[in-house]
């Protein structure tokens, strides 16, 4: 089985992801992907040349040359998966393609609750005003788009598209329950997919 996990910034994606990651889920970070290519060739990571990097791969293989790259290491992971990282509908469609039967979740909390979330975090390159914010969820919305009729792929048209919707709005334990309760509907999909169970409902 695989999934990807998808939301705006501090909509709780690395939490949910590690809610997976204890029910045997292996978690493929997209970033890791660019991060260690960039290590391999040679090139000093920080965030910045992470952002340049990934900008090149765009440019030269297409909007989907992150999810190329992440591809190999997703194939070469045995059991259920997890992707974090994913920023366009390029890459969705790239994986679906490739892939097949792929599920999006996506987390979703109100923009007042993510901006507080930064703040409290307080990494170096997070937006210190909500100006800021706005302004960096604005080009995630629009996944890299240099005109117009790019931005119909950005990352708000993969959640409209999701096929499950986690709410983190509330506490760490209702999160862990929520999550808990859709990986079993997950498993349970799965198999009745494969074949193994039959729906009751018929």
């Amino acid at each position: 089985m695989i999934v990807c996990i998808v939301g705006y910034m501090a909509s709780g994606k690395s939490t949910v992801a590690n809610i997976f990651k204890t029910k045997g889920f292996k978690i493929v970070e997209m970033g890791d992907t660019v991060r260690e290519e960039m290590k391999r060739r040679g090139i000093e990571i920080n965030s910045e040349s992470v952002r340049a990097f990934a900008a090149e791969l765009r440019k030269k293989q297409g909007n989907a040359a992150v999810a190329k790259l992440t591809l190999n290491k997703i194939k070469n992971t045995k059991g259920n998966i997890a992707i974090t990282g994913m920023r366009s509908l390029h890459e969705y469609n790239y994986f679906k393609k490739k892939l097949g039967g792929i599920k999006i979740i996506a987390v979703s909390a109100p923009e007042r609750m993510r901006f507080e979330r930064v703040l409290k975090r307080n990494k170096p390159d997070d937006p210190k005003t909500l100006s800021e914010f706005r302004k960096i969820e604005e080009k995630e919305r629009r996944g890299f788009a240099t005109n117009k009729s790019e931005e119909k792929y950005g990352i708000d048209k993969v959640i409209d598209n999701a096929d499950f919707v986690i709410f983190n709005t509330s506490t760490q334990r209702a999160l862990k329950e929520d999550v808990s309760n859709l990986i079993k509907t997950l498993e349970f999909e799965n198999k009745r997919e494969a074949g193994i169970v039959q729906d009751q409902n018929r």
